[in-house]
């Protein structure tokens, strides 16, 4: 039996006791302190309020009234990029909303056909079909209904559906695709049909960002001064209105609550908001609040587009809603959190798709009562200088010829009803057009139009037109527009004007004001215009 060394035992014992002590101090050190523990609380706790406040969005927006199908996907995607279903086949839903500008255009505000400037800011379209309603002032219930009613509008600029569904019709190919995409109807090329496959097109586009990974869960998908700018933003009320899955879009707010917007944003004109669609006092000013999915990508801002930095952008909000004066810090901070909001675009968005090959179908309208002209020869009309209207059937042989160097003054006195002044004014189209088929130019013609009595209404702006009217844009101004492009004087007289309670800051910009109209008609025929009594 061999002795017990004592040095070696005392050695093990040492160890122990080293060891023992290492595990105590690491032990210690890994604890987080009361800071830590208290931070790691704070952002629990924040990610929390985010999930309550915020939702994350879907795979895809589909109803079970508007399904997402691939046929329907496709053919929209097709007629959503295609600008030959519009009146001068220069205008289609990406004009507006492009890719590069994430769905947007980048301007004031947007063009329509023959350059109309449209009554206010283009919103995004990615996200939008979560929206409770369509367009600044929910004029829409979806997409869809958005989508069919842009046919007519200003900025398409069809006469009615039926026109528009024949330039459609025209395009080889896109009936196959309606059959497709709508199996087992007769018709499937309807203005109903063309607003579905829009809409279900434009469900698909959806762009999650990292947002939506941190309300996944995902608590490191923020960074820390992402969630710093979240605690300000909600803290400060802006998640007051900009909350759900869009961070907006889901109710109406009166934009300047503390304070007129206008003063804020310096803008131009004052949009009544609402109240011109419901006529209820309550809704003036009143606006859908906007999504803010992506609005680092989407200047300017707000429906005129009257700012053009996001940083302006957040401060004036702050200023007009909310009553408080932002400080730089808390700026900087808000807008790093709304960075985080920037998704990818979908792919299929970013890129435009091949279309059926065909050129511009220019045709003349159908009549707005529907029913088809009756005129000889109408398929034979031309519209060599005025597009949209005036169709002429040439006559080369006709002993009679336009002649370079006339001068013409123009009456058009009918009544208040839009399609009677249109008709009026197609006259002057009418007459330029048979310039441009005899070889002549706009220009080798001086007219001169003028609207008088109660065809004063006519000339109004559009924000006038449907404030007094009670109709979203004034009908005859595409036309009016057309006539200016070309060189033609539009006069009103300002008697007239006056007599019917309006002013001349009321009137459409590029028409000119006349003291009377028979001082226009008498000093045009001093200076050698012929005079063309209205009918």
């Amino acid at each position: 039996m061999q002795p017990v060394k004592r040095g070696s035992h005392y050695h093990q014992l040492l160890w122990l006791v080293v060891l023992v002590a290492v595990i105590l101090i690491c032990n210690f050190l890994i604890q987080p302190s009361p800071a830590a523990e208290q931070a790691e609380g704070n952002h629990t706790a924040l990610l929390k309020e985010a999930q309550d406040v915020f939702k994350p969005l879907p795979m895809n927006m589909a109803t079970s009234e508007y399904p997402v199908t691939s046929d329907r996907v496709s053919l929209g995607r097709m007629l959503f990029f295609d600008p030959r279903i519009s009146v001068d086949g220069t205008v289609s839903c990406s004009r507006c909303h492009q890719s590069a500008l994430y769905a947007t255009d980048g301007l004031v505000k947007s063009h329509g056909t023959y350059d109309k400037v449209l009554p206010r800011n283009a919103p995004t379209i990615l996200n939008t079909a979560l929206q409770f309603k369509q367009h600044w002032r929910g004029e829409f219930d979806n997409v869809e209904a958005q989508a069919k009613h842009a046919l007519l509008g200003p900025a398409f600029g069809n006469q009615d559906y039926p026109t528009a569904m024949a330039r459609v019709k025209a395009v080889p190919g896109y009936s196959e695709l309606f059959k497709k995409a709508f199996p087992g109807e007769d018709n499937p090329v309807t203005e109903d049909n063309w607003g579905k496959a829009i809409g279900a097109y434009e469900r698909t586009l959806v762009t999650p960002s990292r947002f939506d990974e941190y309300l996944g869960g995902k608590s490191e998908a923020l960074t820390a001064a992402e969630r710093h700018g979240l605690r300000t933003f909600i803290d400060m009320g802006c998640a007051r209105c900009h909350n759900g899955v869009g961070i907006g879009g889901d109710k109406f707010r009166k934009f300047g609550v503390v304070e007129d917007y206008w003063k804020a944003t310096h803008s131009k004109e004052i949009d009544r908001g609402r109240i011109d669609l419901t006529k209820d006092p309550a809704d003036t000013y009143v606006f859908k609040v906007p999504v803010l999915r992506n609005v680092e990508m989407t200047p300017p801002y707000f429906h005129d587009g009257s700012v053009r930095t996001l940083p302006e952008a957040v401060q004036i909000m702050a200023r007009v809603q909310l009553g408080k004066t932002l400080s730089n810090h808390d700026t900087d901070a808000i807008i790093t959190f709304l960075k985080s909001l920037t998704g990818k675009l979908p792919e299929d968005f970013a890129a435009a798709p091949i279309l059926p090959p065909a050129g511009f179908p220019a045709f003349p309208s159908t009549p707005r009562d529907g029913n088809p002209s009756t005129i000889p020869g109408e398929s034979k009309l031309v519209f060599p200088i005025i597009p949209s209207a005036g169709g002429i059937l040439p006559l080369p042989r006709a002993v009679e010829q336009p002649r370079k160097g006339a001068k013409v003054v123009l009456d058009v006195s009918v009544n208040a009803n839009p399609a009677d002044v249109n008709a009026g004014l197609d006259r002057a189209a009418r007459l330029l057009n048979l310039y441009g088929a005899a070889g002549l130019k706009a220009g080798d013609l001086k007219m001169v139009v003028v609207l008088h009595g109660r065809a004063t209404k006519s000339v109004l702006a559009d924000s006038v037109y449907k404030a007094r009217i009670g109709h979203d844009t004034n009908p005859n101004l595409p036309l009016i527009r057309s006539l200016r492009k070309v060189g033609v004087e539009v006069f009103v007289c300002g008697q007239a004007l006056n007599a019917a309670g309006f002013e001349e800051v009321d009137v459409a910009d590029g028409i000119s004001i006349a003291d009377a109209y028979l001082t226009v008609i008498v000093n045009r025929q001093i200076d050698g215009y012929a005079y063309v009594p209205g009918q």
